[in-house]
């Protein structure tokens, strides 16, 4: 490599996400190294964050799909335009639609990191192929596998539950090329306070709106917490295809005065800080960025268990984590923190701490030593 190294990020689009959060802090961080210089790609024009300008971002026109029967619909000259113009010495992509678009024709002098942002499902077989999208899914594996190996393909793993996935069905010959990178965050955006609840226990729950967020869960808890005579309200920050599920579950249990949905908010570090608890009810969580956020900003947190997660929670250390807990059990917690001013403060001081291991300028020092393996 030349003394200049050249990095190509790839990903769908920058809607409110961990993984688009993640690859902004990232390009921004590798642009701001000297003898780096960064460019973005977007497949899709939806942006709803505030772009850094020290590296570029380019939106592609074309779209791309793989196809068992009939010719791929895609047009990758747009995108080799943009090799032949940039050059760059690492392509790392995130997201499953990047890895077709940037390993559809394949180059000898370039190396092909994958960011394993969750248990991608392309990943595991499919055996139930009745079912048109296992058999679509199926296809996009051998597909992309075979080019994995032909590139020696790395891939950046987010948390320990990422990791056993990749190992367990990304094809054996690559298990080595698998690199375990916790995610990260700009501490600098977050600033601790020494707050403790008012009268009115605010609650806050940042997410997207759909089925695996379980939203749904934490309007039962508002509800029992109130049935417990807790003053209480809860903003819900994210959006999505459960929304008007969601507000019409609030207003059947007449929540609307407790209970507010916030759509999506640039400022989430502002949303945190203006919170007591921090409460998080995804089933499924491959990491959980937003929880370290939480940390950084002094809002302690009570969390269901979701796998990925769980790495990041100690009970009665840094927050409350729960397997599988009922309404009145989540609850339970949210109550003794609120009601322990000791408890309290004590998840503030070790959730401050512990998020600072995961600052983004010593992620990105060992992100380059694995783009250097």
């Amino acid at each position: 490599m030349n003394s200049e190294l050249r990095i190509l990020h790839v990903i769908t689009n920058l809607k409110m996400g961990g993984a688009e959060r993640l690859t902004i802090d990232i390009c921004s961080q590798l642009a701001n190294t000297p003898n780096i210089v960064v460019t973005l790609i977007l497949l899709e024009n939806e942006i709803e964050y505030d772009l850094p300008t020290h590296f570029n971002t380019i939106i592609l026109k074309n779209k791309c799909s793989l196809s068992i029967k009939k010719p791929h619909s895609f047009d990758n000259s747009e995108f080799e335009s943009i090799l032949l113009d940039f050059k760059p010495h690492i392509i790392h992509s995130h997201l499953f639609e990047s890895e077709i678009i940037s390993r559809y024709t394949l180059h000898k002098n370039i190396r092909y990191f994958t960011h394993v942002h969750d248990n991608i499902r392309q990943f595991k077989p499919r055996f139930n192929l009745s079912k048109k999208k296992n058999v679509t899914e199926l296809f996009e594996r051998w597909w992309i596998f075979n080019r994995y190996k032909k590139t020696n393909n790395k891939f950046i793993s987010i948390s320990r539950d990422t990791t056993n996935y990749s190992l367990k069905y990304l094809p054996k010959k690559l298990n080595d090329n698998i690199f375990y990178l916790p995610n990260s965050i700009d501490t600098s955006n977050f600033i601790s306070s020494n707050k403790i609840p008012s009268n009115k226990l605010k609650l806050i729950a940042i997410g997207s709106l759909v089925k695996k967020k379980n939203q749904t869960f934490l309007i039962d808890v508002v509800a029992e917490l109130i049935n417990q005579h807790i003053d209480v309200e809860l903003s819900i920050v994210g959006d999505g295809k459960l929304k008007k599920e969601l507000a019409n579950k609030i207003e059947r249990l007449n929540l609307q005065h407790v209970i507010h949905l916030l759509g999506n908010q640039k400022d989430i570090a502002a949303c945190l800080t203006n919170a007591d608890v921090f409460v998080h009810s995804a089933t499924y969580e491959p990491f959980g960025l937003v929880l370290l956020e939480a940390m950084a900003s002094g809002t302690p947190i009570v969390s269901i268990n979701g796998q990925g997660n769980k790495e990041l929670i100690t009970n009665y250390e840094n927050g409350f984590i729960l397997d599988q807990p009922k309404p009145d059990e989540f609850a339970e917690k949210i109550i003794e923190l609120y009601r322990d001013q000791q408890l309290y403060q004590h998840f503030q001081k070790k959730g401050v701490e512990f998020s600072q291991q995961f600052d983004i300028k010593n992620y990105v020092i060992k992100l380059l030593n694995i783009y250097k393996s």
